[in-house]
């Protein structure tokens, strides 16, 4: 299950989220729409160019 479903799914109205030295994010609509943004600027893997192991390709 994606990140922004499992917080619609599983996170009450209020939730709150922090990231390291960041203030928090309040609100579960909030965190919804932070994790779909964070998601959307990752790099999908080609699934002929990938193998199953412990790693996972990222673009920094």
């Amino acid at each position: 299950m994606p990140q922004a479903e499992a917080v619609e799914e599983f996170y009450v109205e209020q939730a709150s989220m922090r990231e390291n030295f960041e203030p928090a994010r309040q609100g579960r609509e909030l965190l919804i729409e932070s994790e779909r943004r964070a998601l959307a600027g990752r790099v999908r893997c080609d699934p002929n160019a990938c193998t199953r192991s412990s790693s996972t390709p990222t673009r920094w």
